[in-house]
């Protein structure tokens, strides 16, 4: 079983969508369960909490689809080189 070795660590005081900011690449799970890389285009201006997140424009690195997603859908954020 592979280990995440992530600086950031999810948890119910800071939920790691506080951390994600236009210009970042994230990994996320959609709906379906299926999991994808995608850079963040924008980030909505809703008013953010634990219990409603923001939503993150995000284009997908392998196939370029736009669409936006929730906060709770990220799984990781992708260490800039």
């Amino acid at each position: 079983m592979p280990t995440c070795h992530s600086r950031f660590t999810t948890n119910d005081v800071d939920p790691l969508f506080h951390h994600v900011k236009a210009g970042m690449t994230v990994i996320h799970r959609s709906k379906d369960s299926n999991i994808s890389m995608a850079d963040v285009r924008r980030v909505s201006d809703q008013q953010e909490s634990t219990q409603n997140p923001p939503l993150f424009e995000v284009i997908d690195v392998h196939t370029g689809v736009i669409r936006w997603i929730s906060g709770h859908q990220i799984t990781h954020i992708v260490p800039a080189l």
